[in-house]
């Protein structure tokens, strides 16, 4: 049983204010929270002491100069051609900023080769409109002609004009 026990809490609490400790909570709390800033001083007495004993300094141990010998690393195998082809990929223009010596189709079939993949062609506009209707069908999507015809049917049920409505009226009154 430690001394801090028999103490009552109006004496807990203002020796834990003179330390500058919180002082919320039960007796119980307050007690442990001054035994353990108790033990927390007397590690850092601890320590001080330690930090004035005299500290001797390592002896240094010169190696012979044949051990000292440097040797010349040899690169893994491959890294130079990757070195010079990653030269070669660049060039500088007048302004000093590096600008990749390939067009974007090189890149492509290079990166399809690294990664194992099928070596594809940019896709045409056609190209790409039929790409992206059939995968509207294919994941019941809308495309933009539907998309288009949603919008006029909206605008014509709420008397909204539109460009085709505006159209219709005009060619309608000529």
């Amino acid at each position: 049983m430690s001394a801090y026990s028999k103490m009552t809490v109006k004496d807990l609490k203002k020796e834990l204010s003179d330390r500058g400790l919180s002082t919320d909570g039960l007796k119980a709390q307050l007690v442990e929270r001054l035994e353990q800033a108790d033990a927390s001083q007397a590690t850092t007495a601890d320590v001080a002491a330690v930090e004035e004993a005299p500290v001797t300094a390592p002896a240094v141990v010169e190696a012979a100069p044949e051990e000292q010998a440097t040797e010349a690393v040899e690169a893994p195998e491959g890294t130079e051609a990757v070195a010079e082809a990653g030269t070669e990929a660049m060039e500088t223009t007048e302004a000093g900023t590096e600008v990749a010596g390939e067009s974007a189709a090189e890149k492509l079939a290079k990166r399809a080769a690294r990664f194992g993949l099928p070596v594809q062609a940019a896709a045409s506009g056609d190209e790409a409109a039929a790409k992206k209707a059939s995968r509207a069908a294919r994941f019941g999507m809308e495309t933009s002609e539907d998309q288009a015809a949603k919008k006029l049917a909206r605008a014509e049920r709420f008397g909204i004009e539109t460009k085709e409505t505006v159209g219709a009226k005009i060619k309608a009154r000529a």
